[in-house]
């Protein structure tokens, strides 16, 4: 909190304590896994003041952190996932629209 100048908030994401496992997010927005309440999604965006989406990666798995890197101009997500888990993650992650020809490339690439 000191070094980074930044507020620093204790809290569990649904059960789970381990936030950096079961949530993730950039500038924009935060995926959380999907075991999370309405009243807790409300809450994590009033602290972050983000829009917060509950969902999964790789074809159903909860730990959204482990499973998908994120930041503000790219989101690398695991081979398994489904293309709606890929295309919440553009919703709530908000990506500038000039990245979509870049996002083709890396899809090649992958191929």
């Amino acid at each position: 909190e000191h070094l980074l100048e930044v507020p620093v908030y204790r809290h569990t994401i649904g059960a789970e304590s381990l936030v950096g496992t079961y949530a993730v997010m950039n500038n924009q927005g935060m995926l959380t896994g999907p075991n999370v309440s309405e009243e807790q999604l409300r809450e994590l965006s009033q602290i972050t003041n983000l829009r917060v989406i509950a969902g999964t990666v790789n074809s159903g798995h909860s730990a959204v952190g482990a499973g998908m890197a994120v930041n503000d101009w790219v989101c690398i997500a695991g081979s398994g996932c489904t293309n709606v888990e890929v295309k919440v993650a553009e919703t709530v992650f908000s990506f500038p629209e000039d990245r979509i020809a870049e996002h083709i490339i890396a899809e090649e690439i992958l191929q």
